[in-house]
């Protein structure tokens, strides 16, 4: 209710409301049907005696609360309904928000479409469509966006194919007439398709190719494989190509061949043998291209595990530690822990992600909702999730929870 009911209520009655001087926590939901909207509110709320009908010394007050009032396709807008950033496909432009009061000296951003197929239209304005900005299966053509022959492939065209297409469509609804084409020939097509005569995206002819130039020429092969020449054509005009495969768990095989595995292409987690084949690390392990098969690199050993002097990860003995590569103690303890002159990890304080060292003072970093004051963690304003850049008790731009804006 409004406070100035509160502040008579105070004035009124035997002793008024300050005879109730006890509190006790209380946690309460209500559902507000058709509520009194106006670009901000409050709500204020006060506890009352069953029995007695006395009423809680003071009330509680809810933060500001802000009306969403932004136009369709609009992602983000002020407290006033105008639009600061609109959904793909659309642009703000000065307009008028359906079903918004406004105060006449404040200009109203709503958001516009772009022309159809196009994705981003900030520079060339509602209706049309920037150089590149079409969405896939489309290509730009003088401000425009045109199908492609493929819904896979790129189509944009040059200024210099505008003048040799030969089946043609007239935007009428622009501001002028503009004759463009039906659809656009494929430029570039996705992986393992290729260009057709027609211009179109087809499936590579090489099984397991990744980019082929022409349908039956393979430039390269996917990753796990290699290509390879197994002979020519019947007439001897086409080379008959093959992506054959390479070592168990390798990615290239290009310089050692098929069954094999080029140097420093093994999977994560395995390595190069005195073969040419992958063989795992340790365990726990996620890489040993120096250390070999069977052993770790020195930091490669999983979160919690370590070399510990070793070549082999085994678990840290230190509680809260995350790498432990050197023959005694921790190296690196784990977000919520400091580490110690003698090389455990402590407890950082409340709030804290990571410390200099255990205790109050000590925190160099504070986790989400928190924000960092000489060494301790504070919290952030009501509905924020982030204030490192503003500091404590405020709210960093774009940080505010979901529904929620500064």
């Amino acid at each position: 209710f409004d406070p100035g009911i509160y502040t008579a209520m105070l004035r009124s009655g035997a002793g008024g409301l300050a005879l109730y001087q006890s509190s006790f926590p209380s946690v309460a939901t209500w559902k507000i049907e058709e509520f009194p909207w106006s670009a901000r509110a409050r709500i204020f709320v006060t506890a009352v005696n069953p029995d007695t009908g006395a009423l809680s010394p003071s009330p509680v007050q809810s933060a500001v609360i802000i009306r969403k009032v932004c136009s369709s396709h609009c992602l983000r807008c002020d407290s006033e309904g105008s639009c600061l950033e609109c959904e793909a496909g659309f642009v703000p432009e000065e307009g008028e928000v359906p079903g918004v009061k406004i105060v006449d000296s404040v200009v109203k951003w709503i958001c516009s479409p772009c022309a159809p197929g196009c994705a981003t239209c900030h520079h060339a304005g509602a209706g049309k469509c920037d150089a590149g900005g079409c969405s896939p299966g489309y290509g730009f053509s003088q401000g425009f966006c045109i199908p492609c022959f493929s819904p896979l492939c790129s189509c944009d065209e040059d200024r210099e194919d505008s003048k040799s297409h030969a089946d043609l469509q007239v935007i009428s609804d622009a501001p002028t007439k503009v004759t463009l084409p039906a659809k656009l020939p494929c430029r570039g097509c996705p992986a393992t398709f290729g260009l057709d005569e027609e211009g179109d995206c087809l499936p590579c002819l090489v099984r397991g190719c990744k980019y082929c130039p022409a349908l039956d020429f393979c430039q390269e092969c996917a990753e796990g494989t290699t290509l390879r020449s197994v002979g020519s054509d019947g007439n001897g005009s086409r080379i008959v190509q093959e992506c054959g495969p390479c070592a168990d768990h390798c990615s290239r095989c290009d310089l050692l061949g098929e069954g094999r595995c080029d140097p420093e292409q093994c999977h994560q987690g395995f390595s190069l043998t005195a073969t040419g084949v992958c063989a795992p690390c340790s365990i726990h392990c996620s890489n040993c291209t120096k250390a070999g098969p069977g052993r770790c690199d020195t930091g490669s050993c999983r979160p919690g595990y370590g070399l510990q002097g070793a070549s082999e990860c085994s678990k840290c003995k230190v509680d809260g530690c995350d790498v432990c590569d050197f023959s005694f103690g921790c190296d690196v303890c784990r977000d919520g822990f400091g580490l110690t002159p003698d090389r455990s990890c402590e407890a950082c304080a409340t709030a804290c992600k990571r410390c200099t060292g255990a205790g109050v003072d000590g925190c160099a970093e504070c986790v989400a909702g928190f924000g960092w004051d000489a060494g301790r963690c504070f919290s952030c304003a009501d509905q924020c999730e982030n204030c490192a850049q503003n500091g404590p008790g405020q709210c960093d731009p774009g940080q505010c929870s979901t529904g929620w804006i500064l």
